[in-house]
């Protein structure tokens, strides 16, 4: 049977603005026989050419990318590949974001991973997906290649945080002869918007190309954002591309404006909001009365997920905004906190902190860093974390030559957490906690009644609608001046997914001896249970390509699932093989979502031969 390898590859301009690997060509090669990789193990590397001519005569397969970065490569018969480790290479022309390389820039080619494949046996063939995302600094490096510079932003509403779509945004490098123009964009839906420039936009002066006085790395940047009548609604001024964290900035730049709609004023940041549960809205996309998602995030898009009708589980990202200064009581700290009610408990509110904390990277604060190891201390970002233990000094012990440490900020006792006055954008953006909610509405492997039977009611398990609320306060412990709550449904319990053989034997017996040879036909007892079931279905191939196929559903009868023993034929007379190997397999999907991945299921396989 032939082996179909599916992925897709991206890169990560930063953290929350992935880009498709388009244009570009994926190359297998088989690896050095000295070397066999793990499953998936990065092994980054830009080739120079020898490299590239020296694994000419390993190549097994190559294919381009479509417009979002998907791919497929099918080996058949005639490459002769037995499903071993395989290196996976890409070739870039340009990046994305340009029509044609810059003059001067050559093909890139480098090597992304080394895999080895668990190929998953499907009816009529093997499979294995490979969705992998490029870590920035390395994509970024690539990019570098063809001088492509980018930013990626979003605008969002003040008053609520929603994105504001339609809206057009300038973005400016600030020079001491001129302002140089870097682009604009129109905002999407959600929105997002892109600028894509290149070095010879910030460093043009009115005596290029015979002068250039632009002497640092990257662009000084701020921002002009207008509506659809031209009344701008952001107005920076050419000082706000001198500031901490907007100053030379990197090939890769992403940032978050804010704005008031409706009254032309430039907005206030210091609003705390509390906004999204990954990519669902807290007020127009969970249902408050079930805590259930009431449509699709992105619906209508390629990338629509988890709706309707979808609880949450795993690791939730709860994103909003919070200032580092009030506008009510500008010189005071500023305080964030999660906590969450349990309807079992409705007076208690019970902090997030501890093991409901998942580490939760809330962006950067700039520091004074000698980075270069040359004696001076330039501006330079640290990265900022919450985790629920391991809490860093204020600021770093100098260590010249290595970048910035990463700064860990831990919860306290009532789950307070401070934010920190020098963060980058005014506050902490954006992800504001990563939740994990199995800690609050403990899950696991449900009990059971034996495979073929319905779950009893004592044995069915459900989850829990509990109240999340954001607080903000100005010293911890205090009284909450802000508080956004939403009501959401919690199920951290895995599907019931039982299967059992029962082999009819050549005298006429029956036995479930997974080693002992079966004809005539096979019942499969299954059983499939959970509160908030997606889809299942039970299906038989054999190794020759024959395929059965059984009971599925849910229903609107047996919307839990269902249970029972299906008789599978087997054999010439049922259209199947008479002497092979065949497989059983239940799979069970899930209607449940961490709010930026759903549930993708998971099978149930039995084997036997007639």
């Amino acid at each position: 049977m032939p082996y179909v390898f599916q992925g897709r590859l991206r890169g990560y301009i930063c953290a929350n603005c992935p880009e498709p690997l388009f244009p570009s060509v994926v190359r297998l090669y088989r690896p050095d026989l000295d070397r066999i990789p793990p499953r998936a193990k990065e092994a980054f590397a830009i080739l120079s050419d020898d490299d590239r001519d020296g694994k000419a005569d390993r190549l097994l397969a190559e294919t381009e990318t479509d417009a979002d970065g998907r791919f497929t490569v099918e080996f058949g018969d005639d490459t002769q590949y037995d499903g071993g480790p395989f290196e996976l290479d890409v070739v870039l022309e340009r990046a994305p974001g340009q029509d044609a390389a810059p003059r001067g820039a050559e093909p890139v080619q480098a090597t992304i991973a080394a895999l080895d494949p668990g190929w998953e046996r499907r009816d009529n063939d093997y499979r294995f997906r490979f969705d992998y995302c490029l870590a920035a600094r390395l994509w970024c490096l690539l990019r570098a290649r063809f001088d492509a510079w980018v930013i990626c932003g979003r605008v969002l509403n003040v008053t609520d945080g929603s994105p504001v779509g339609g809206l057009t945004v300038e973005a400016y490098d600030a020079d001491w002869l001129q302002d140089d123009t870097l682009g604009s964009a129109t905002t999407d839906g959600s929105g997002r918007f892109r600028i894509d420039y290149t070095s010879a936009a910030f460093k043009q002066t009115p005596f290029s190309p015979f002068i250039n006085v632009e002497l640092t790395g990257g662009a000084d940047v701020y921002f002009k954002v207008r509506d659809s009548g031209g009344t701008l609604l952001l107005d920076e001024q050419q000082s706000a591309g001198r500031q901490p964290g907007r100053e030379n900035v990197g090939r890769c730049f992403c940032v978050t404006l804010r704005v008031q709609v409706g009254d032309g004023n430039t907005p206030p940041v210091d609003d705390p909001l509390f906004t999204h549960i990954g990519d669902f809205h807290i007020v127009s996309d969970i249902d408050p009365a079930t805590g259930l998602t009431n449509k699709a995030a992105f619906q209508g898009t390629a990338f629509a997920h988890g709706g309707p009708d979808f609880g949450f589980h795993s690791v939730m990202k709860l994103k909003g905004f919070a200032p580092a200064a009030l506008a009510s009581n500008p010189g005071a700290d500023v305080f964030y906190r999660f906590v969450y009610v349990d309807p079992a408990s409705p007076g208690t509110e019970v902090p997030v902190t501890g093991g409901l904390v998942a580490p939760t990277s809330v962006g950067s604060r700039w520091i004074q860093w000698d980075q270069d190891n040359d004696g001076f201390a330039e501006w330079r970002p640290q990265p900022m974390q919450i985790r629920s233990s391991g809490a860093t000094p204020g600021l770093p012990t100098p260590s010249p030559g290595n970048p910035p440490p990463l700064h860990i900020i831990e919860p306290d006792g009532d789950g307070w957490i401070q934010v920190d006055a020098a963060a980058s954008g005014g506050g902490f953006g954006d992800l504001l906690m990563r939740l994990n909610s199995a800690s609050a509405v403990p899950g696991g492997a449900p009990p059971n009644d034996g495979p073929g039977n319905a779950v009893s009611a004592a044995n069915q398990r459900n989850g829990t609608k509990v109240t999340l609320k954001f607080q903000v306060a100005t010293s911890p412990g205090g009284a909450a001046l802000f508080e956004d709550t939403v009501d959401v449904y919690l199920n951290n319990w895995a599907e019931v997914r039982l299967l059992e053989l029962v082999k009819t034997t050549a005298g006429g017996g029956t036995t479930t001896d997974p080693c002992a040879p079966t004809t005539g036909s096979i019942d499969a007892r299954y059983t499939v249970d959970h509160e908030l079931l997606r889809s299942w279905s039970l299906g038989l191939s054999a190794n020759n390509g024959w395929t059965a196929s059984g009971p599925s559903g849910p229903t609107a009868a047996s919307p839990r699932g269902d249970a029972g023993t299906h008789t599978f034929p087997l054999g010439p007379g049922a259209g199947g093989p008479e002497h092979c190997s065949h497989t059983v397999s239940l799979t069970s999907r899930r209607r449940l979502t961490d709010g930026e991945v759903d549930d993708d299921g998971d099978t149930t396989h039995d084997t036997f031969c007639t």
